[in-house]
This record gives C-alpha cells, sequence and structure tokens, in this order.
C-alpha cells in the first residue's frame, strides 16, 4: 500500500486518526481516494458522525475541508515541556 487511513468506530461515531501516504506518492489523489472510500463505507455502515482532529489552517486542515468537514471547534494545547 502507498496510503493509509486509520479509523476507529464506536456505537454510530466514528474517528479518523491517521491519514498518510508515502512521500513519493503524494499529490497523486491518493489519500483523496482513501478518505473518500473510508467515508462511503461509514455511511454504508450507518454511521452518522465522523471525527477528527487538525492543527488549524494546516495542509491537513485545507485538505479535509475539501472534503467536506467542517470545524465544530477550536481548542488550544498548553505544551509544559516546551513552553
Amino acid at each position: 500500500p502507498v496510503g493509509v487511513c486509520l479509523r476507529i468506530i464506536h456505537d454510530n461515531c466514528a474517528g479518523v486518526y491517521v491519514v498518510a501516504t508515502l512521500p513519493e506518492f503524494r499529490k497523486n489523489g491518493i489519500s483523496t481516494k482513501v478518505m473518500s472510500h473510508a467515508l462511503q463505507d461509514a455511511c454504508k455502515t450507518g454511521i452518522d458522525t465522523i471525527t477528527l482532529k487538525v492543527a488549524t489552517d494546516s495542509y491537513a486542515h485545507l485538505f479535509y475541508r475539501k472534503l467536506g468537514f467542517i470545524d465544530v471547534f477550536n481548542c488550544s494545547v498548553h505544551d509544559s515541556i516546551t513552553g
């Protein structure tokens, strides 16, 4: 495989935790196809909520928005080790 998506399902909710493509295969639509399949499969199996977390305004944030995800809330994380 050159692209993967880790989706964990609990009750009627799916959480997307990893979407990755090998560097030499990026920019070929692989992540879009993998995510589209994961989303379609979730809908077919009765999942009514799909969640993920992503850094605001990152490449991934824009990618997920293009797939139809919306921002529900923002949160700040304080790293006590570095700052």
